[in-house]
């Protein structure tokens, strides 16, 4: 008699396993002046986080408009018919962005989206 195992992936070894593999095609220009450097999954947290660096604009440009992007990304997740099955399952997002040229700097913008139903 031959037995076979069969393991169906869970939410979260999805989820590890989408972030792994988002990183593995990185660097990912976004735009002409951002590049996501990698995406990871936490299990605790039960969180995405996306960390980017940004070249061509100051930190001071960055600050200023800091609100106006984080509008931007939380219409763009609440928007997003891909991103509804994670925001449905209450995973959280983190969006962390450096200056390219601060290696290991404190981020210049840390948006946090908690709790979006």
């Amino acid at each position: 008699m031959f037995t076979s195992s069969c393991h169906k992936e869970t939410k979260i070894e999805r989820y590890a396993r989408e972030a792994r593999e988002t990183t593995a095609q990185c660097p990912m220009a976004i735009d002409a002046n951002t590049v996501m450097d990698s995406m990871t999954y936490a299990v605790d947290s039960h969180r995405f986080t996306y960390y980017y660096k940004v070249q061509g604009v100051s930190d001071s440009i960055l600050i200023v408009n800091k609100e106006i992007y984080r509008r931007q990304i939380l219409d763009r997740l609440l928007n997003s018919p891909e991103m509804l099955p994670y925001i449905m399952d209450k995973v959280s997002f983190r969006y962390i962005y450096r200056m390219d040229s601060a290696f290991n700097a404190e981020p210049v913008m840390d948006f946090l989206f908690d709790s979006l139903l």
